[in-house]
């Protein structure tokens, strides 16, 4: 795998449990790149990416919207090499309760709010529209965020609003000045021609999507009855 120059990706990893206490994890990953640049130091800018991103999450993307199985547990920077092999990383982890969901009721696992990443405006065309967009998968939801209407969507504006704080955060980490004066700007990354390129444009809608990888650990209680005919 190819990578450019300059490149950083943070990955966001929360603890799903539950009061039984079987845990999963769920991750936001975004590929971003240092502007004007390479760092001088790359340790101490991932740490300051890795904090900036931590500290903006915990300000900017609203508890009230997810599950309290969801919380926020550290925050990775990592800079890869140009064959795609890890050449720096920097972490950084929360106090306990820093970002956790407040809403009882969770919808499953499995399901999140997809965020879609776009380096054109959506609905023009463009070459290779695949390379130019991209997709991040929110932590679970709180059940409750769902339309009264039987649809099982959010309601549109509800949608629009958790979009909004996602923007914010983007904007809010970007706006870090990090070491050596550096910042970090959001893109999305081709596998297809190792290139990240600017991001424009977010979008969202109100159909819950399915990551199922995150099922795994979330283990049901199976009852039986018999049947007698």
């Amino acid at each position: 795998m190819a990578v450019p120059a300059n490149n950083a990706k943070i990955t966001m990893t929360f603890a799903l449990s539950t009061p039984a206490g079987a845990e999963d994890e769920a991750e936001v990953g975004l590929w971003g790149f240092f502007q004007a640049g390479a760092p001088a130091d790359y340790d101490a800018t991932l740490l300051g990416l890795a904090e900036a991103a931590r500290d903006k999450w915990v300000a900017d993307i609203p508890k009230s919207d997810f599950s309290q199985a969801a919380e926020l547990k550290t925050v990775s920077a990592i800079h890869y090499d140009a064959t795609g092999h890890t050449a720096n990383e920097q972490r950084a982890v929360t106090t306990t309760g820093d970002w956790i969901g407040s809403q009882i009721r969770g919808l499953p696992w499995e399901t999140s709010l997809v965020i879609s990443l776009y380096t054109y405006t959506p609905g023009t065309f463009i070459a290779n529209a695949r390379r130019r967009r991209g997709r991040c998968y929110l932590p679970p939801l709180g059940a409750s965020v769902l339309a009264n209407n039987g649809s099982g969507f959010l309601p549109d504006a509800d949608a629009l609003n958790i979009l909004t704080a996602f923007e914010a955060f983007l904007t809010d980490v970007r706006g870090v000045a990090l070491a050596g004066g550096v910042n970090w700007a959001p893109g999305v990354f081709s596998r297809e021609d190792g290139a990240i390129r600017v991001l424009t444009d977010l979008g969202v809608d109100g159909k819950i999507d399915s990551q199922r990888r995150r099922q795994k650990s979330e283990i049901p209680v199976r009852q039986y009855l018999p049947y007698t005919p």
